[in-house]
């Protein structure tokens, strides 16, 4: 990615395992990742209670991801990753889809909020 070419199916695969591998082994910790689609989420989720998944508007990707110095993703790749998300569905129940228009503070306790209110459900 750094080169500016985007990852395929392939070359995330090991990489989405991975993840789900720590999200089952160390509890606890919040995972954020853009999971574009709904096979990566499926992936990342297997054996797990519940994820997140964030969203925001492309402006405010942009200038999120092009404030990161020295980031490994090119704002030139935004384009394609907003080209390859499928919004979660009705079908994934564990996904939490949080507006992240907003600044970071706002958007965690919202996170925080969402995840108190389906703890307090189960």
């Amino acid at each position: 990615m750094r080169s500016g070419t985007p990852l395929n199916d392939v070359d995330r695969l090991p990489w989405l395992r991975t993840i789900n591998t720590f999200a089952n082994t160390e509890p606890g910790h919040v995972i954020a990742c853009s999971a574009l689609k709904k096979s990566y989420r499926t992936i990342l989720s297997e054996q797990l209670s519940r994820k997140t998944d964030g969203k925001g508007g492309a402006e405010v990707l942009e200038q999120r991801v092009s404030s990161r110095p020295g980031h490994f993703m090119p704002s030139t790749l935004l384009n394609s990753q907003l080209a390859t998300l499928e919004m979660p569905g009705n079908d994934e129940p564990n996904v939490i889809v949080i507006d992240a228009d907003h600044d970071v503070d706002y958007t965690v306790k919202s996170i925080m909020t969402r995840l108190n209110e389906l703890e307090m459900k189960n």
